[in-house]
């Protein structure tokens, strides 16, 4: 089985709602992530050919390891947007190199739409999910799950996904009432990496560039998945990867993290997916982590344009 990641430890970027749009994406994976993920996208929607959905999933012709991420919750429509993905990136239409299946997101909203978590609720269920995706879609197919819904039966689900075909399991260490508060439990990813000969990449709790060293030794995982320590920093990877080998680059200064959000901006740009609401939640991540950020984004707060966004970076 060809490897996701060609890299000899990937480091990648985790999907994140209102976050990781291609320009985004496009520029942690200039500072050196391995791949990266699409926000979380409805199967439902897609099958609707609903066009916003579909905007999401449109080429911007992005180069690295990309995977569409789908929830839902519901066999048949899953394997059908799969399918409907599958055939866009054998067009060109979408640049997804495979399609990842949510088996994780926590959000109440998801949950009572029986999709996310909850369907690690029924092991049987994500295999099912899984084998027909793997037989429609003509692509690899990977899972996102949380170590469990109401009890904690990642063991179980993780080999499930793996007889059902999947080409790799992200496990994020917390469960679905965990949430992103509780320590993450990186000795249940071992646990996984120990009981599947797929590949594994371990999620959450990882702030900072050593963490990502640590997490690799404790765990044994074949990647690391990064989520809100990239955000506003697209350089961690560059310096996670410098760990990796034993070097130390210094954080972002605040001049840089401006010039870092100015090139999002002319990323958005040159792909045709510039939109204020997106450019605002990200200049409110680029002003952070030094003395003054709090006043500085009840500024940002305050802009009503793209262009006074713009300024206040220039």
């Amino acid at each position: 089985m060809d490897p996701l990641f060609s890299d000899t430890f990937p480091i990648v970027l985790a999907p994140m709602a209102g976050y990781t749009d291609a320009p985004f994406r496009m520029l942690c994976a200039k500072y050196g992530a391995s791949g990266a993920y699409t926000e979380l996208i409805s199967a439902s929607a897609v099958i609707r050919k609903n066009k916003q959905t579909l905007g999401m999933l449109q080429s911007r012709g992005e180069k690295y390891q990309l995977g569409a991420q789908l929830f839902g919750s519901k066999t048949e429509e899953i394997a059908n947007a799969a399918a409907m993905v599958g055939g866009m990136c054998s067009r060109g239409a979408c640049d997804a190199k495979f399609i990842d299946l949510n088996f994780g997101c926590p959000a109440r909203k998801v949950v009572l739409a029986g999709a996310g978590s909850a369907i690690l609720a029924t092991p049987k269920k994500c295999g099912e999910i899984i084998e027909a995706c793997v037989k429609k879609a003509g692509m690899p197919i990977t899972a996102k799950i949380r170590l469990g819904y109401k009890s904690r039966n990642y063991l179980e689900v993780a080999k499930t996904i793996e007889s059902a075909g999947a080409s790799a399991i992200c496990v994020h260490a917390r469960t679905k009432d965990e949430g992103f508060g509780a320590k993450a439990d990186w000795d249940a990813i071992a646990e996984v990496k120990n009981s599947v000969n797929i590949p594994v990449i371990g999620n959450g709790g990882i702030s900072g560039p050593e963490d990502v060293l640590r997490m690799k030794a404790r765990t044994g995982c074949d990647a690391a998945m990064v989520g809100r320590a990239a955000l506003g920093n697209p350089f961690f990877f560059s310096r996670a990867k410098a760990a990796l080998f034993g070097k130390e680059i210094p954080d972002a200064t605040v001049e840089q993290k401006k010039k870092l959000f100015l090139d999002y901006l002319s990323l958005a740009e040159k792909c045709g997916c510039l939109d204020f609401g997106y450019a605002k939640a990200h200049a409110f991540e680029f002003a952070r982590g030094f003395k003054g950020a709090a006043a500085e984004r009840g500024k940002i707060s305050r802009c009503k344009t793209l262009d006074e966004i713009r300024k206040y970076f220039s």
